[in-house]
């Protein structure tokens, strides 16, 4: 999947998934570029979804669930984003549109089931990049003139961590950062968004909901 990624010009992140938390880490960091409003994701999604399952089994008796993609779907509607999942090598990712189109195009999230209900994060190979000569530029002022490490001490190290990825088949070559061109002459695109006033408005709304049942 990795080698298909990168074909296409994306590359994974891996993600924590510990109690079910990859797909609201992946969609947070996706978005704000900070996984720090998973919690608030997860809790509000979970409370969402138990809601919907109390009034279905009110009207019918039994509920239909499936949790996984419920849990997507209900992600893009209260967040108002695209949610495009690869799945298999070499076919196109399944999208989970937000229902509620306006105007303004919605944000777009890429994500990677990699195992069942495991989720990583997927972005362009060029923010890749852009990260990376970033980290560079801090690197190199923590490391070299900081801590006093030699740039042929960290070339090294770098070069022992790339074997390691290679032994296990990952074999996404990651810029060097001493390959980088100066901070001067990088131009860096990151995109923000302001998923927390989104989290808050969500709260809002749903202890109205909660509230009035």
């Amino acid at each position: 999947m990795d080698r298909y990624l990168a074909r296409i010009g994306l590359v994974k992140k891996m993600m924590p998934n510990d109690k079910g938390s990859s797909v609201f880490r992946a969609v947070c960091e996706s978005l704000s570029m900070d996984q720090s409003e998973y919690l608030d994701l997860k809790e509000i999604v979970e409370e969402e979804l138990l809601l919907r399952y109390r009034l279905q089994r009110l009207r019918t008796g039994l509920p239909a669930v499936n949790r996984l993609e419920d849990t997507l779907e209900t992600i893009t509607r209260l967040l108002r984003i695209d949610i495009h999942v690869y799945r298999n090598v070499g076919e196109q990712p399944q999208i989970y549109r937000c229902p509620k189109r306006s105007k303004k195009r919605p944000d777009k999230v890429m994500l990677c089931e990699t195992a069942r209900g495991h989720y990583d994060m997927v972005y362009p190979l060029k923010d890749h990049v852009h990260l990376a000569y970033a980290q560079t530029i801090i690197y190199n002022f923590l490391y070299v003139h900081t801590f006093g490490f030699s740039p042929a001490t960290i070339k090294e190290s770098i070069d022992r961590v790339r074997a390691d990825m290679d032994a296990i088949g990952t074999d996404i070559k990651t810029p060097s950062p001493f390959a980088a061109l100066s901070s001067m002459e990088q131009c860096f695109s990151f995109r923000t968004c302001d998923i927390e006033g989104k989290v808050r408005t969500i709260k809002v709304n749903l202890q109205a909901l909660l509230s009035n049942e």
